[in-house]
């Protein structure tokens, strides 16, 4: 893959509007508003670690083993490193076409701070879990043991509304954000270096 760098970065530049978008959705609910600051951090981890896996299914499909982990591993340090380095000015200087104030908030949170100092463990715990629910459904069953099903289910007990299917849902529809970006990933990572 050529241009890894850039296509990095751009691919780091979706987490960061799917995560906006995201948090914007959260800012809605009057259950989250009502969370602790620790409580509002783990939700936004336990979404970024879902996007990132989500994005990992896809390299998979696309690229195969070696390059899905390459990339998905060049993506996190970026990622991280941008949160962990940068104050609120840098990042919109870097991320000039987004608008991260409400991003920013929880970035400048002690708790979120905290909670990205133990992302890798978090991380490859839920990479394990993950890795055992399927995409759909199998036919003729439930959507017990699929990926965005046991996503939300672990969202509405952090939120503690277990078994509230409205917010199972919400949750689902948050969760598939990140699909409307597949063709736009696909164009960034196929495009050819520039001669």
């Amino acid at each position: 893959m050529k241009n890894k760098e850039s296509k990095v970065y751009g691919l780091v530049c979706i987490l960061f509007i799917i995560m906006e978008d995201t948090i914007k959705s959260l800012m809605k609910e009057k259950a989250f508003l009502k969370l602790s600051k620790s409580k509002m951090s783990e939700l936004l981890i336990e979404f970024l670690i879902f996007n990132l896996h989500q994005l990992s299914r896809t390299f998979y499909a696309w690229f195969g083993e070696k390059e899905r982990s390459e990339l998905i591993d060049a993506v996190v340090i970026e990622l991280l490193d941008d949160l962990k380095q940068k104050n609120k000015v840098e990042l919109e200087e870097r991320y000039v076409n987004l608008n991260i104030d409400i991003f920013g908030d929880y970035l400048e949170e002690f708790t979120f701070k905290s909670i990205l100092d133990d992302f890798f463990n978090i991380y490859n715990k839920r990479e394990i879990e993950y890795a055992n629910y399927l995409d759909n459904p199998e036919k003729g069953k439930g959507f017990a043991g699929t990926l965005l099903w046991e996503f939300s289910n672990k969202i509405a007990k952090i939120i503690e509304r277990e078994n509230d299917l409205e917010i199972i849902m919400k949750v689902q529809i948050l969760g598939t954000s990140w699909t409307y970006f597949g063709d736009i990933m696909k164009k960034l990572l196929l495009e050819k270096e520039e001669k």
